[in-house]
Parts: structure tokens; C-alpha cells; sequence
């Protein structure tokens, strides 16, 4: 580990700025950007598989689970809950990050030099990629 900087703060890669940090956790956590911009590669990697995963069991291999719920039948897909789990975790993350104080966050997360725009990008290319059949499908027939 480096030596502090002014204030206690480690010079451990990139400054992570609580602003930024909280509005990806909030609009792309279930993405696993916010977890890219704070340095943490393999969290964001696991966000964005879990996702991916369940978009795929959400739209083309459905898990169906029967319940008897007030004395009627309902059907359930189970891939739901594989896809809105990282949205909930990093909705609960954003309500923790709301506690840390910017020198709590900036120790906390080591953040990245490198640059993100090619991560984000290749988010968005994949969910595009994996969602055009489905665009296909709704206006050929």
C-alpha cells in the first residue's frame, strides 16, 4: 500500500468521487458499473454475468414454477428473481453509499486509472446484441 496523502487518503489508482459513484450505483448497478468505476473489475464482472443470465433465462429459456396462491393457480417465471437480484443489491448499496462520507469512500475504494468508456460500451453492445432477436421477432410476425 502507498503512503497517505493529506488527510489520511491513500493513493491506491483513480479518485472515486461519491457523486458519480452513487449515480451508477443507482441507474447501472444492476450492471455492475458502479463496481467498475470503484476498481473492483471481478464484482462488476459477477454483477454483469448475473444479469446477462437472467435476461437469457428471463427471454428465451423460461423457468416456469407453478404456486397455489388463494386458492388459484399461478405461474411464475423463476429467472425473475435471477435478474432483478443485482438490481436490488445495488439499490440497497446506493442507500449505504448514502451513509459514507467522502473520505470513508475515497479509502474504501481503490477507483481505476484506466479508462471506463470502453466497459460501458460494451455493456450497452451486448444488451443490444442479446436483446435484437426479440426486436426481429415483434416486427416479422
Amino acid at each position: 500500500m502507498s503512503e497517505p496523502l493529506a488527510g489520511g487518503i491513500y493513493d491506491r489508482g483513480g479518485t472515486v468521487q461519491k457523486s458519480m459513484l452513487s449515480v451508477l450505483t443507482l441507474l447501472f448497478g444492476w450492471l455492475g458499473s458502479h463496481k467498475f468505476y470503484a476498481g473492483y473489475d471481478n464484482a462488476g464482472a459477477i454483477y454483469f454475468v448475473i444479469t446477462v443470465l437472467g435476461l437469457v433465462l428471463t427471454l428465451y429459456e423460461l423457468i416456469w414454477i407453478t404456486t397455489h396462491v388463494f386458492g388459484s393457480e399461478r405461474h411464475i417465471n423463476a429467472a425473475f428473481f435471477i435478474l432483478f437480484a443485482p438490481l436490488v443489491v445495488s439499490v440497497i448499496e446506493f442507500f449505504l453509499l448514502q451513509k459514507q462520507s467522502e473520505f470513508e469512500i475515497q479509502n474504501k475504494y481503490p477507483g481505476t486509472r484506466d479508462p471506463l468508456t470502453l466497459v460501458f460500451v460494451a455493456q450497452a453492445v451486448f444488451l443490444l446484441l442479446l436483446l435484437l432477436p426479440l426486436v426481429f421477432r415483434a416486427f416479422s410476425g
